[in-house]
């Protein structure tokens, strides 16, 4: 797809451009929309060296009051600072102008920052000099890109905007959909910047329009709390943000008390059943023995445990009939010995003599034949 229209932002420092040329250089595309994040952060990054970038930050000068832009790609080539996940629809790639604010649309992040003394913007309520500049853009961008000025999107408060909201287009509207939207808007993503963000406000000012007056942005709604007079149903069904999966999804009171409960079966029916998974257990194949077929065979733990004991019950047997003979030899030794004037030890030693020829015989007698 060719590129069209100026691709540098006029004024734009090129320090942190990725663009061609560069390892994560984008693909060509023609922009017909775009997208604002929040960086959640006071400054500007360098976005692991592109791995991560938007097409442009804005960056406040608080002594100017004024925004510095830093662009990152070229106008009609995809950024990086969206997820793309296997199959669904393309997110970077989607013909998308990708604007990172500097600052936060987090509440709890921006009076926390407020009370440090930390210089920011509170993008929800942006100074006006900030909305000048941002507008600017956003008009040159209509006039040299075709853009339009429009966005029809409802732009939740952080953190309602987190997540699986409402706001979250599904793939057939982001398909087809043309203006200003923010990540809170992008499927297969989770993030909720840049919140309630003051888009008609933007737009207006523009479009050179009057603009509408400037109100605090709605604060958040906060985490429910349960109630006197609230149901148990409506307990049950109340969301718990703080626990949000992995895949975005905030689950409800009664899944997190549901999953609970499957653990603890889980946990329960592991422990009864461990002793029995430890016994049929294959030993390391260093124990290994011959088996029926002439193969090596792998015996279980619980095969070397009845082994080991009946290997330990022979040997208790032998030693005490060993111990038997033992006794009974040297009795016989002493017997003999009071009917002659020999040695009773002398006797033992020739008795145990005899006994092993005995056995000598007796193997040979026994082994197998040889033919003539």
């Amino acid at each position: 797809m060719a590129r069209s229209g100026p691709q540098k932002v006029p004024g734009a420092n090129l320090n942190l451009f990725f663009g061609r040329g560069h390892p994560f250089t984008g693909s060509d595309m023609e922009v017909n929309c775009g997208l604002l994040h929040t960086t959640e952060g006071p400054k500007l990054y360098d976005y692991d060296g592109g791995r991560s970038a938007p097409t442009v930050t804005a960056v406040p000068d608080f002594t100017e009051q004024r925004l510095v832009w830093y662009q990152h790609f070229d106008v009609d080539e995809s950024a990086r600072a969206l997820v793309n996940a296997p199959g669904g629809v393309e997110t970077n790639n989607a013909n998308i102008f990708q604007i990172e604010l500097v600052g936060t649309c987090d509440p709890a992040t921006h009076d926390a920052w407020t009370r440090r003394g930390v210089g920011h913007i509170f993008w929800p309520e942006p100074p006006d000099w900030a909305v000048r500049d941002l507008a600017w853009l956003m008009r040159w961008l209509r006039d040299e890109h075709g853009i339009p000025l429009t966005s029809g999107l409802e732009w939740l408060p952080y953190p309602a905007s987190y997540g699986r909201s409402r706001a979250r287009m599904p793939f057939a509207q982001w398909t087809n959909f043309r203006g200003w939207c923010g990540h809170q808007h992008a499927p297969e993503n989770d993030h909720g910047d840049p919140g309630a963000l003051p888009i008609d406000r933007l737009l207006a000012v523009a479009a050179g329009q009057t603009p509408p007056p400037t109100s605090p942005a709605p604060k958040p709604a906060p985490t429910p709390v349960p109630e006197d007079d609230m149901t148990p149903d409506e307990l049950l069904a109340t969301p718990v943000p703080l626990a949000v999966l992995p895949d975005g999804y905030v689950p409800t009171v009664a899944e997190l008390l549901n999953g609970a409960k499957e653990a603890d079966r889980l946990v329960a029916a592991l422990r009864a059943d461990l002793p029995q998974l430890l016994l049929d257990a294959p030993m390391p194949s260093f124990a290994a023995v011959p088996g029926a077929d002439g193969q090596p065979y792998i015996p279980s733990v619980a095969e070397v445990l009845n082994g080991a004991k009946q290997a330990d019950s022979l040997v208790r047997a032998l030693g005490a009939q060993l111990a038997a003979a033992q006794t009974a030899i040297t009795a016989l030794a002493q017997a003999v010995a009071q009917q002659h004037p020999v040695d009773p030890q002398v006797i033992t030693a020739q008795i145990l003599s005899a006994i092993g020829e005995i056995r000598l015989s007796l193997t040979t007698d026994t082994a197998p034949k040889g033919t003539s």
